[in-house]
């Protein structure tokens, strides 16, 4: 099945999170296991959500995937996330996709549709237009301001 294998690693990586979290928590609040049934783990950092991002920013991601890894609710966690950082979580991972597709172009070793696919976006059109609105100029463009 298509995409089977990516799901796996991300429920393995969610159920890994939660139990490293659950036990954290076992040893700081001297919890018992009913107490872990009945009460949730509070919001952790806000920079761990950020390190998430760092990591997996050419996955798909979705703010209800990381409510639940992180254990809090939507509107918590987008409001911290622009206070902290001053942007939208997806704005946040579109500029780590612009960073990246830079980084990529700059170094020739890619096109933009082997980014585009790298980055698990829908279309190179899609990666254009992203390009586009955060650089105020096409990739292609790009390029050629490197060159001058």
């Amino acid at each position: 099945m298509y995409g089977a294998d990516q799901l796996i690693k991300n429920y393995l990586q969610i159920f890994i999170i939660k139990a490293l979290r659950l036990l954290d928590n076992l040893e700081e609040n001297k919890m018992t296991s009913s107490d872990l049934l009945t009460k949730p783990l509070p919001l952790t950092g806000i920079s761990e959500v950020k390190s998430y991002l760092d990591e997996n920013f050419k996955e798909k991601i979705n703010v209800e995937e990381l409510c639940f890894i992180f254990n809090t609710n939507k509107t918590t966690l987008t409001k911290e996330f622009k206070r902290f950082f001053g942007h939208t979580i997806i704005d946040y991972v579109n500029i780590k996709r612009v960073e990246y597709t830079k980084l990529m172009l700059k170094r020739e070793e890619m096109s933009l549709t082997e980014i585009a696919g790298k980055l698990n976006l829908s279309s190179v059109h899609y990666l254009t237009t992203l390009f586009k609105k955060l650089e105020k100029m096409t990739p292609t463009e790009y390029l050629l301001s490197l060159k001058l």
